[in-house]
């Protein structure tokens, strides 16, 4: 908890860092606190468009990986939630 607290602090602070953007891209995974930092800076920003990069979907990955499953229930909720709320999608479906 306390390093995803400090990464959304440090990336708020990155973000919010020089004039406004029109539009801010993220790179997903990792979605915490990426989706939600990168969502209210764009709001900040006089409504600059939020644009998420879909690789992979965290809770998938956390599944591969021993995480508890209430971890994985919140993680799922979380980039579901907040990828409904972004206002474009970048997606690769063949490499």
């Amino acid at each position: 908890p306390f390093a995803a607290l400090s990464r959304a602090g440090q990336l708020a602070v990155a973000l919010a860092h020089g004039p406004p953007k029109g539009a801010v891209l993220v790179q997903n995974p990792p979605s915490i606190p990426t989706l939600v930092v990168a969502r209210a800076v764009s709001w900040l920003w006089d409504g600059a468009a939020l644009v998420v990069d879909w690789h992979n979907f965290g809770y998938t990955i956390m599944k591969t990986t021993g995480a508890p499953r209430p971890a994985i229930v919140v993680a799922r909720w979380y980039e579901r939630a907040l990828g409904r709320a972004a206002d474009a999608h970048l997606c690769v479906t063949e490499a």
